[in-house]
C-alpha cells in the first residue's frame, strides 16, 4: 500500500505520519525513499515476526530535505506468549549510518526523536549525531533489552548513563552533542 501511495504522491507529499504493524521486512524503507519531497516523517513500528527485521536508517538518505524525523519502535503482541514483548525490529544507529545521513541531512534536519532499544544505539552512532549541523532538537528515548524475550522496562536517569544501561533516557532540545559521544552527562543547553 505504501508503494502505491509513494508512486502517486511522491512529487507533492511533504509530511507523513505512519504506523506499520506486523512489519515483516525492511521493505517500508524502500518505499519511503521514493517520497523525496518529505519534510516531516513520523513512524511507529512494531513486528512480531519470527525473525529479526532489519531497518537501515541510511536507506532514508534519499529524503535530503527532511526537517523532522520521529521514529518509535513499539512493543509487539506475541499471541503464543500471551503478552507484549520487545519488537523484533532492529534499527541500528551506527557510525556508518549517521555518516550517510549527515551527508544527506546535515543542513536540513532540525528535529530528531528516536525511541528505540538500548541494543540499537552504538557509541559511534551517537558520535555521528554531531554531523547533523542543523539539529536543534534531539530526543533519545532508550528502552532496555532488545529481543522478543526482553520485557523489562526501566525508568532510569538522563544522560549517557541511561544509554549505557537499561532504562529510559530523554535528551531534550539542543544538547551538547560532543558530550553524548564522550561519555559525559548531557542535557538541555
Amino acid at each position: 500500500m505504501l508503494h502505491a501511495a509513494a508512486c502517486s504522491l511522491a512529487d507533492r507529499l511533504t509530511a507523513l505520519d505512519m504506523g506499520a504493524c506486523r512489519l515483516s521486512s525492511g521493505e517500508v524503507w524502500e518505499a519511503l525513499g521514493a517520497l523525496t519531497h518529505l519534510r516531516q516523517l513520523g513512524m511507529r513500528l512494531h513486528s512480531n515476526a519470527d525473525t529479526r527485521v532489519l531497518c537501515e536508517l541510511a536507506a532514508l538518505s534519499r529524503l535530503a530535505g527532511l526537517h523532522s524525523l520521529a521514529l518509535t519502535k513499539q512493543a509487539a503482541y506475541f499471541p503464543e506468549h500471551r503478552r507484549f514483548c520487545a519488537s523484533n525490529i532492529a534499527v541500528p544507529v551506527t557510525g556508518e549510518a549517521l555518516s550517510v545521513l549527515s551527508g544527506a541531512w546535515g543542513g536540513s534536519l532540525r528535529e530528531l526523536r528516536l525511541a528505540l532499544c538500548r541494543t540499537d544505539f552504538t557509541r559511534e552512532g551517537l558520535t555521528g549525531l554531531a554531523g547533523l549541523g542543523a539539529l536543534t532538537s534531539l530526543a533519545l528515548l532508550v528502552e532496555g533489552g532488545g529481543g522478543p524475550g526482553a520485557t523489562r522496562r526501566g525508568s532510569g536517569g538522563a544522560g549517557w548513563s541511561g544509554l549505557a544501561g537499561s532504562g529510559s533516557s530523554s535528551l531534550g532540545s539542543s544538547p551538547t552533542l560532543s558530550s553524548l559521544a564522550g561519555g559525559g552527562g548531557a542535557g538541555s543547553a
